[in-house]
C-alpha cells in the first residue's frame, strides 16, 4: 500500500486517530509519518543498538505515545533527509547524505570501525 499523504513511497506506518468519538486510520511512509510529530513504538530495538547520538536510541520517546520530538536539525540538500530521520531510522536517503551527516556519522564510523575512511584489504583493488 502506498502513503496516504505523499503517494509515492511504501506506507509502514499506520496512525489510529479519534476525532469525535469516531477512529480514522491513516497510512503513512516513515518520513510523511515523522512529518506528523508522533513517533510510532516500533516494539523493537534499533537494527544499530544506540550507536548513533542522540537523547535516546534513534530518537524514539521512552513511552509511546510521547509528544516530545527532537528538531528536524541537519537537512540533505538532495533527498530532502534530515537528521532526526536518519537518528529514528538509522538510514541515509543518498549518497549526498554521507557528506550532509559527516559530523553525525563521523564519530559512529570512527567508535564502529576504528577509523572514518576506507582502507582497501590486501589484494583488492577497484578497476
Amino acid at each position: 500500500m502506498l502513503c496516504q499523504s505523499c503517494g509515492q513511497r511504501q506506507a509502514t506506518v499506520q496512525l489510529t486517530r479519534n476525532v469525535k468519538g469516531q477512529e480514522f486510520d491513516q497510512y503513512l511512509c516513515d518520513r510523511c509519518a515523522a512529518m506528523t510529530g508522533q513517533t510510532p513504538d516500533p516494539g523493537w530495538g534499533s537494527p544499530f543498538g544506540s550507536i548513533l547520538p542522540g537523547p535516546s536510541p534513534f530518537g524514539y520517546p521512552a513511552h509511546p505515545g510521547s509528544p516530545r520530538r527532537e528538531p528536524a536539525g541537519l537537512v540533505c540538500p538532495s533527498c530532502g533527509e534530515t537528521e532526526r530521520q536518519l537518528k529514528e531510522t538509522g538510514l541515509l536517503g543518498c549518497e549526498q547524505c554521507y557528506d550532509t551527516f559527516a559530523a553525525v556519522l563521523d564519530p559512529v564510523f570512527r567508535r564502529v570501525q576504528g577509523h572514518t575512511r576506507h582502507i582497501e584489504a590486501p589484494g583488492e583493488s577497484h578497476k
